[in-house]
């Protein structure tokens, strides 16, 4: 098992990390360096003014230009920490793997804040004529978007998941956000964002890393209560292990590796059939004797769907800034068939994706587009 751990830890430092610059001079550098100093610089109260700043935006609050503008002004050195590691070529995220789950991972509510504040920044460049600033910024949240969700945990792919929705969306849905925008501009936003989509990728280290973290934990001489989280009833599963939270994990480790030789194996099939593929293997777990089996079986779904879901809607953000510049369409590739479907509607565009297929979130999956002075 401690050959598979550090295994797996030599293709995670080895794994390439590079990836292009989308605005300015490149930096040569660890992007996440600065963008923990983003982090640290955020007030202990961001997410309370944000929640202030909301709050007041959907009472139609006269205040809420205030609130925004005092929210972007304390964070300021922030966004600059944000732009610099926006700007630095190498976006490896550092695993000290001595230090096991007490390596400092990202946290949803604090990364969210980050990319919120970044987007309310691009919002007021564009009131105040700055539209070059605003673009800056917008590819700035992007690319920590992107290179958090690139992470070697599978907390991080999640987590970039959603910020990259956020950062994207912000194109998608205020109806009146692209028209602000000079055509110099959204080009080079267009540009921005297609260099972007050649960085994304589908697959993830997060399996891998999680896998290696555990492996440390086992090896390790500690009491697995105090460092490993296991939910109640995934604790009672562990009788047929005498009650050992170790051996019960152990074994788990084979179970993680099976489904990291699934995920070589089905590389490149398109989403129905890979769907199809990880339920059966999830069947399959469910009936295995190990409780953690079918949790992690439901994790695999979920990062494989999360991924996708992102560059549906980052794709959709890509098309309604070409339908604004061209006023026609190239129809890009759909991560959940072949390309995103573009259909005329009454107001202009529709666009859709097919989404991982379920039925409830069609709606997320379909956007309509204003033609341009509409």
């Amino acid at each position: 098992m401690l050959a598979t751990g550090a295994e797996l830890e030599r293709a995670i430092d080895g794994a390439e990390t590079t990836r292009p610059v989308l605005r300015g001079e490149s930096i040569e550098g660890l992007a996440h360096v600065e963008y923990a100093r983003a982090v640290s610089l955020l007030s202990p109260t961001a997410q309370h003014d944000w929640e202030e700043y909301m709050e007041a935006t959907g009472d139609d609050d006269a205040s809420s230009l205030e609130l925004r503008n005092a929210l972007i002004d304390e964070h300021e050195p922030m966004l600059e920490a944000l732009a610099l590691g926006a700007r630095h070529t190498d976006a490896h995220s550092p695993i000290v793997w001595d230090r096991g789950y007490g390596n400092k991972l990202p946290k949803l509510m604090t990364a969210r804040n980050v990319v919120n504040i970044a987007v309310l920044s691009a919002r007021r460049h564009l009131d105040e004529g700055r539209h070059d600033r605003a673009v800056d910024v917008l590819l700035d949240s992007m690319q920590f978007s992107r290179d958090v969700m690139h992470g070697p945990t599978l907390i991080q792919t999640m987590i970039g998941c959603a910020l990259l929705e956020i950062s994207s969306s912000a194109v998608l849905l205020d109806g009146q956000f692209l028209e602000r925008f000079p055509p110099t501009q959204l080009e080079r936003l267009a540009l921005g964002m297609q260099t972007l989509d050649s960085a994304l990728s589908l697959g993830s280290l997060g399996a891998d890393g999680d896998t290696a973290l555990l492996i440390r934990a086992l090896a390790s001489a500690d009491d697995l209560d105090e460092t490993l989280y296991l939910d109640p009833e995934m604790v009672l599963g562990s009788w047929r292990y005498g009650f050992s939270k170790r051996l019960m994990c152990a074994e788990y480790v084979r179970e993680a590796m099976r489904w990291r030789s699934f995920q070589t194996e089905t590389q490149g099939l398109e989403w129905p059939e890979l769907r199809q593929r990880i339920e059966a293997l999830i069947a399959d777990c469910e009936e295995g004797s190990n409780p953690l089996g079918p949790q992690n079986s439901r994790i695999q779904l979920s990062v494989a769907q999360a991924p996708r879901g992102a560059l549906a809607r980052f794709r959709m953000a890509r098309t309604a800034i070409d339908y604004r510049l061209t006023g026609e369409v190239t129809a890009l590739p759909d991560p959940f068939g072949t390309q995103l479907q573009v259909s005329e509607s009454e107001n202009g565009l529709r666009v859709e994706s097919l989404g991982p297929g379920d039925q409830g979130q069609r709606e997320r999956y379909t956007i309509e587009i204003a033609r341009a002075g509409d």
